[in-house]
């Protein structure tokens, strides 16, 4: 989008050089003698007083208008017919450059979503790497209460293999005591 956005900027610019340059031309030509190329002051006084407004104006076009009614009426068509045509090609390219700059965004604008989408996937990763931590905090817990556990029924398997053999002891030692008072 930016891409379009400058080469629309570019070409805003480079029609406006030509109708500075056109209206000096119209301007200057009658007020020096033919052949006087206008003065350095002559066309700093025009781009100070020329105004620039980021509104369409119907009054600014994109090419330079005079040299195309001039074109259009060497090809034999009257004034009017070729102020008419010349008319109509400033409308089409206005609405085409209107509806080419409404889908556009502005530097500032893209600089600005740009900021927002790295503030948000920056929060993204802090919240992720909180719920990494927290998840990996909860399964060192649930493995250390698992240990626990386990160490539980070691020993308590280990009191109960221990009282088995004491009973089976006892039970070897009464069967040998009887085995020796019957003998």
């Amino acid at each position: 989008m930016a891409t379009r956005l400058v080469a629309a900027s570019r070409t805003v610019k480079r029609a406006t050089h030509r109708q500075i340059h056109t209206s000096l031309r119209v301007s200057t030509s009658s007020k020096l003698p033919s052949g006087v190329e206008p003065s350095r002051c002559a066309i700093d006084d025009l781009r100070r007083t020329r105004t620039f407004s980021t509104s369409a104006s119907r009054s600014d076009y994109h090419f330079d208008t005079h040299r195309y009614v001039q074109r259009l009426e060497k090809e034999g068509l009257t004034r009017a017919q070729a102020e008419g045509i010349m008319n109509s090609m400033a409308e089409v390219i206005d609405e085409s450059i209107r509806t080419m700059t409404r889908n556009m965004v502005t530097k500032s604008e893209q600089e600005k979503a740009l900021y927002t989408q790295k503030v948000d996937f920056g929060q993204l990763k802090t919240e992720l790497q909180l719920m990494e931590r927290n998840d990996l905090a909860t399964l060192k817990a649930e493995n250390d209460r698992l240990m626990a556990d386990l160490e539980k029924l070691k020993q308590r398997l280990r009191e109960e293999i221990t009282r088995t053999q004491a009973g089976v002891r006892l039970d070897l030692n009464l069967e040998k005591g009887k085995l020796n008072y019957f003998q």
